[in-house]
């Protein structure tokens, strides 16, 4: 977990830790970096770490936040937006930062992605009835995987490339249960 108040010095501890931790990532594997690596390399206290987080995986679930945050901020700017702009437009995101999704796929951590996921994609779609759930799960799983193939085949799509894949993928799918 996490914590993370509205003040300034805090906010940017929080900043400084995530980008030690991607820098930190560039040398190493996930698993082998500490939290003495990460901080001496964010150039902030052992106090002031485990003052916001208790793991380096909270970390990693800060910066997926962070960029839902994003995402959501810029969202809001344009609500007459299409699903599928508003789907191009989140795939771009996550392409734009791909040093934490490379880092949270390379972590194998892709269930950090899948929880972010879970928490913010209801912001993002109005589901109504008993299927709102299972819709926002299913999402998840649908644009988890497809970021984290996008990851481990080289980042070589656009978005609109990437968005294209996964609605022809989901026609296929649904032939399968027909």
């Amino acid at each position: 977990m996490y914590r993370i108040k509205k003040d300034k010095r805090i906010e940017r501890s929080a900043e400084l830790i995530g980008e030690a931790l991607i820098e930190c990532l560039k040398g190493k594997e996930f698993w082998e970096i500490s939290v003495t690596d990460v901080q001496r390399a964010a150039g902030v206290g052992r106090t002031t770490f485990y003052r916001i987080f208790d793991t380096l995986t909270d970390v990693l679930a800060y910066l997926a936040d962070e960029i839902f945050a994003l995402f959501l901020s810029a969202d809001s700017q344009n609500v007459y937006m299409s699903a599928k702009e508003r789907s191009i437009g989140f795939i771009r995101c996550w392409m734009e930062n791909s040093n934490v999704l490379e880092a949270i796929v390379n972590s194998r951590r892709i269930d950090i992605l899948q929880e972010s996921h879970i928490k913010n994609l209801p912001d993002l779609f109005m589901f109504a009835g008993e299927e709102k759930e299972f819709c926002v799960y299913q999402l998840t799983a649908i644009m988890a995987s497809s970021l984290q193939y996008w990851v481990r085949h080289g980042k070589q799509e656009s978005a609109e490339v990437l968005y294209e894949r996964i609605i022809r993928c989901g026609e296929t799918v649904r032939t399968l249960f027909e």
